[in-house]
């Protein structure tokens, strides 16, 4: 019998399917140049899909613009915040600064008005016995006496370290509390009131001591006063600094340059007009000294004595 050989598989059909052993269907062969070509293909299609996909809606946008917004609202916040901190710091030293001022002040109020209060009841003694009918020797000693030691005022000198640098600073503009900013304002009105006092004061006084050439000799009380020096280095100092009184125990007699009813009045009147303005200042004074109880007791928390004005914790 004639056996017949297996055929090849023809070249041509090898992108046919084929069948396996099992029975399986193996994938035609391709040619790697197609499959290069199908695979860019494919790429290119995706790569187009995905860009249409994420485009940006109006939501987007919206976000992007809030976060922004955000994020430089907080930074302002934060700005304003530290500057917050920074004008409650200057405030609170300022404050303390204005405590210090008004303890320093409160120190001398009572002497300085008790001083001037003295001084007045000298000058009217001296006024009273100028105009005397009847001028002894003893009269006229203590006329010197007067007229020597006890002319002047005791001078009241604001401490100004704070208002001067609330005034240069604008410091005024940090103090939240409107009570207070108004009792300042007041007080520096005042500094500037007893400034003007003090001038005034210093004129008349200047007066005062011109109209009292005429009746009192100076040097009278310039040889009593190096009379009582202990020895003769120290006798020109105590002729021209001592202020000691003149007492009964002196052995020297005094007199008047000039009895003249009329330079003895005009005289009287300088110190009588030199009075007034010490009394008005000593009034003044009263009045500085209530607005400084005033500044003080402003704030209701205080727990010390002293320092009643803590004006910026817990305000």
């Amino acid at each position: 019998m004639r056996q017949h050989r297996p055929k090849r598989p023809d070249s041509s059909s090898s992108g046919k399917k084929q069948t396996t052993e099992k029975g399986a269907t193996k994938p035609p062969l391709q040619n790697p140049t197609e499959t290069s070509t199908q695979s860019s293909s494919t790429m290119e299609v995706h790569h187009h899909a995905h860009h249409g996909h994420g485009r940006k809606t109006w939501k987007s946008y919206f976000w992007e613009f809030f976060m922004l917004f955000l994020a430089v609202f907080c930074g302002f916040l934060a700005e304003v915040q530290v500057e917050h901190y920074i004008e409650n710091q200057r405030e609170k030293k300022y404050m303390q600064m204005c405590i210090e001022d008004l303890r320093a002040d409160s120190m001398r109020f009572g002497r300085i008005i008790r001083g001037n209060q003295q001084r007045m009841e000298s000058l009217d003694q001296l006024v009273t016995l100028l105009n005397s009918a009847e001028k002894t020797d003893s009269t006229i000693q203590k006329m010197y006496d007067l007229n020597s030691s006890r002319i002047g005022f005791a001078n009241f000198l604001f401490n100004k370290r704070t208002m001067s640098q609330l005034k240069t600073a604008g410091g005024f503009k940090l103090i939240r509390v409107k009570a207070v900013a108004d009792s300042l304002v007041e007080r520096d009105i005042d500094i500037d009131w007893n400034d003007g006092m003090r001038q005034r004061l210093h004129e008349s006084f200047v007066r005062v001591r011109e109209a009292g050439v005429g009746i009192f000799d100076e040097y009278q009380l310039y040889a009593y006063r190096k009379s009582l020096a202990t020895n003769q280095n120290s006798a020109l100092d105590s002729a021209l600094s001592s202020v000691a009184p003149i007492t009964g125990k002196a052995i020297q007699r005094f007199s008047l340059l000039n009895q003249d009813k009329k330079a003895i009045s005009q005289y009287s009147s300088s110190l009588i007009y030199f009075q007034k303005l010490i009394n008005r200042y000593n009034q003044d004074l009263i009045s500085y000294q209530i607005l400084k109880d005033k500044l003080q007791n402003m704030h209701p928390k205080m727990s010390k004595p002293i320092l009643k004005i803590r004006f910026i914790e817990g305000w």
